[in-house]
């Protein structure tokens, strides 16, 4: 327990951490640009959850997942970089907050999943690209993935009533 609080205490310390909970305006900013890029990345993947689900079938996923993807990735690094900054602002208050750990958690099996469904799954997307029914297992990760993230943002919102 005193080594995390070492380091909590070393994140929340910095002149980083300091300037985003003390300026005016960093915080709500940072906050405003790790909403927006989250609004991207979980709208541009529930579009092609939606897709693999069963949804708009006539629409290639692979045409789809093309588009979408690298927005995916941008809109990520942004959040990413954003929430680590929000977090070292009150690195004590959300490293003790179950809450904060559920969604982190949730993060983590999102990028599982997708890890898995990009090495695995999508190997065989040619076998039902368009107009054709995906396999059980294809729906069930595209289901796993809208959920997962609705969970990421009921939790990221519980954060800051809990």
């Amino acid at each position: 327990m005193n080594t995390i609080m070492t380091l909590v205490n070393f994140l929340q310390d910095t002149a980083l951490a300091e300037f985003v909970s003390r300026s005016l305006w960093a915080y709500p900013f940072l906050e405003s640009v790790h909403l927006i890029g989250l609004a991207f990345v979980v709208g541009a993947v529930a579009m092609l959850d939606l897709r693999l689900i069963g949804l708009s079938r006539a629409l290639p996923i692979r045409g789809l997942a093309a588009h979408i993807l690298p927005w995916v990735r941008f809109a990520f690094i942004l959040v990413t970089i954003s929430g680590i900054l929000l977090y070292i602002s009150d690195a004590e208050y959300y490293t003790f907050k179950v809450v904060f750990w559920v969604k982190i958690g949730l993060i983590v099996i999102a990028g599982l999943n997708a890890f898995l469904f990009h090495r695995g799954i999508y190997n065989e997307v040619d076998n039902w690209n368009e107009n054709n029914k995906a396999p059980a297992r294809v729906r069930v990760t595209g289901a796993v993935s809208l959920f997962v993230w609705m969970g990421v943002i009921v939790a990221g919102r519980l954060l800051a009533y809990i």
